[in-house]
């Protein structure tokens, strides 16, 4: 807290644990990604998903490490541009990629389709948003994670109520 070590877990078990944790966590997304998309999502886009927790574990270890150093790390602006950046990155990524069945409807792939390009939108608009509160007092942070979720919340309730109608 405040930039404050802890001791919740000693460092052996920090050191060695992390890698692990993150490597179960990654095996476990990438399962969960091949079994669930194989015919709906983008290969291309697959990757991009597929590559988030290797940066974040990469990420989180050099900044775990520089700060046990004894170097200042600002933990809000590392978490704010990792956030900024994953969620421009995914936004970015997936505005033309393929995300409908080819069973689906033409009426209901460009509903679809629109649906989708909200949920894009809410992605850059909150990552362009994190990335600016690194610059303001951290109230902005909060506020720009706020409405990174209530956007993506509201969109992905768009983009759920769509496929529904199918």
């Amino acid at each position: 807290m405040n930039n404050q070590p802890n001791t919740y877990v000693t460092k052996p078990v920090f050191v060695f644990g992390f890698p692990i944790v993150m490597a179960i966590f990654q095996a476990l997304m990438c399962i969960i990604n091949d079994t669930r998309t194989k015919d709906t999502v983008d290969p291309s886009l697959t990757a991009v998903f597929k590559s988030i927790v290797p940066f974040l574990s990469n990420l989180l270890y050099t900044v775990t490490i520089l700060f046990a150093l004894g170097h200042l790390v600002n933990i809000r602006s590392v978490a704010m541009i990792a956030l900024g950046l994953i969620s421009l990155l995914v936004g970015g990524f997936s505005w033309n990629r393929r995300l409908v069945s080819e069973k689906t409807s033409a009426a209901n792939a460009i509903a679809i389709k629109r649906a989708n390009h909200l949920v894009v939108l809410s992605l850059i608009v909150s990552g362009l948003l994190m990335l600016g509160s690194v610059f303001l007092p951290a109230s902005y942070s909060v506020a720009a994670i706020g409405v990174f979720i209530v956007l993506v919340l509201l969109s992905a309730w768009q983009l759920t109520r769509v496929r529904n109608r199918e």
